[in-house]
């Protein structure tokens, strides 16, 4: 008598293979983003006090560029604090710089993304 074919065990799930993703274009350079925030902007008014956080939304909304918080600054109390903004002939990186200044952060500028960080007192070169 022939064996009988015993039942398919199940296999091991195997990683499926990433589906193909749309083209996904290179992080945009360092250079491409700095480019972004240089984008002109004529007039920024909050005459309300807002979030720094919601101001960080719009810079990115309005370059495209990704702005991610350094490790451990996500809680941090002062992303919660809000800030009046009323800026005329800027860039969206004005805006982002004013609103950062506000609260002892800055940015620093990578391919793909731009990063917030404390600012280092003493580091940056002020106006008299």
């Amino acid at each position: 008598k022939p064996a009988e074919p015993k039942p398919a065990e199940p296999k091991p799930a195997e990683p499926k293979p990433a589906e193909p993703k749309p083209a996904a274009a290179p992080p945009r350079s360092a250079r491409e983003i700095a480019r972004a925030l240089d984008l002109p902007i004529l007039r920024y008014v909050h005459k309300e006090p807002v979030a720094v956080l919601l101001v960080l939304g719009e810079v990115a909304q309005m370059s495209g560029v990704e702005v991610r918080l350094v490790d451990g600054l996500a809680g941090d109390p002062r992303l919660a604090k809000t800030v009046r903004l009323e800026l005329d002939r800027t860039t969206v990186g004005g805006i982002l710089d004013a609103a950062l200044e506000m609260i002892g952060l800055t940015r620093r500028v990578h391919d793909g993304f731009v990063q917030i960080e404390p600012s280092v007192k003493g580091v940056e070169p002020r106006g008299s």
